[in-house]
């Protein structure tokens, strides 16, 4: 397995995991609503498992991840040095846990675009 499928394979346990432990906290106006969304992201999920393990593809997964959480009520940051979480998002009911490793693993995803292009080339993670 090379890092990029490490990657790809950790930031979609941390997504399914999120999904499980945190949909429950989301105030939606009701159940459809919420049984609509959970198909939604375990689609998206399912999409993301069967494609390649490249660069771009889990770069976007983890920038579409990342906005879908925030869109949730997270408020967090990523970026070089790693990310971080404004205390109002615990305020709101978040699991601490699988919020901070799904954040990790985006920030660990997006990160991989720093990787120069010629180096991706030759490993085939493009």
């Amino acid at each position: 397995m090379n890092f990029v499928e490490e990657v790809k394979g950790r930031l979609s346990k941390a997504f399914e995991d999120w999904i499980n432990t945190n949909l429950d906290h989301i105030k939606f106006k009701n159940e459809k609503i919420k049984r609509q969304w959970r198909r939604k992201l375990e689609k998206e999920l399912k999409k993301f498992e069967n494609r390649d393990a490249t660069i771009p593809s889990v770069a976007g997964f983890a920038l579409w991840a990342f906005n879908t959480i925030c869109n949730f009520g997270v408020t967090a940051v990523i970026g070089d040095d790693g990310y971080k979480v404004n205390e109002s998002t615990w305020e709101k009911g978040f699991d601490r846990k699988t919020t901070e490793n799904l954040l990790f693993w985006i920030n660990e995803a997006v990160k991989l675009m720093q990787i120069p292009k010629e180096v991706a080339e030759v490993m085939g993670w493009v």
